[in-house]
């Protein structure tokens, strides 16, 4: 009962004009301030970014350049444009399904698709359609659009794994 005359009290005060509601309805009409909406990174619960979810990746772009194309970060509008026509012709709805970079790769020396064999009846049909763009690597940093070498420490972590026999007997 007392809720009820409490809300019938703020409904009289908005309609007699005594709150300010239009500078309520303004409020909700003037775009969050730029704090407002400021994003933040999700984490885990153990402080590391939570990278859950769907990804992605029609990229037809290799993640390393290839040797093909050193020294060459972008592809100019009418490389992009003869990558795109060459595609088209070699790999339509009927052809085997090509996956990772074998696509970039094949377009380049105007081979068959480097994988390890054929998709006998899984054809490109089924695959998304692939976007090409500009850069020739998904890898910007370092320059040379390539995987960095291992560290030594790295090394000797993955030699280290390599002769684990047992999940619980490796200490790295």
């Amino acid at each position: 009962m007392r809720a009820d005359r409490l809300f019938m009290g703020w409904l009289a005060l908005l309609a007699s004009g005594a709150l300010p509601a239009q500078s309520v309805a303004q409020a909700r009409t003037t775009p969050p301030t730029r704090a407002e909406t400021a994003w933040v990174v999700p984490r885990l619960a153990d402080g590391r970014p939570d990278l859950q979810g769907t990804w992605e990746n029609n990229s037809a772009t290799p993640l390393e350049r290839p040797r093909e194309l050193a020294g060459t970060p972008r592809l100019s509008d009418m490389q992009l444009e003869q990558m795109k026509r060459k595609a088209a012709a070699m790999f339509g709805a009927e052809a085997d399904a090509v996956f990772g970079d074998g696509l970039y790769l094949a377009l380049l020396d105007d081979s068959r698709p480097r994988q390890l064999g054929a998709t006998g009846t899984y054809s490109a049909n089924w695959l998304p359609n692939r976007y090409f763009e500009h850069r020739t690597s998904l890898i910007e940093s370092p320059a040379d659009g390539r995987l960095p070498a291992i560290t030594p420490e790295a090394a000797q972590n993955r030699a280290r794994r390599r002769r684990c026999t047992a999940l619980a007997a490796c200490r790295i």
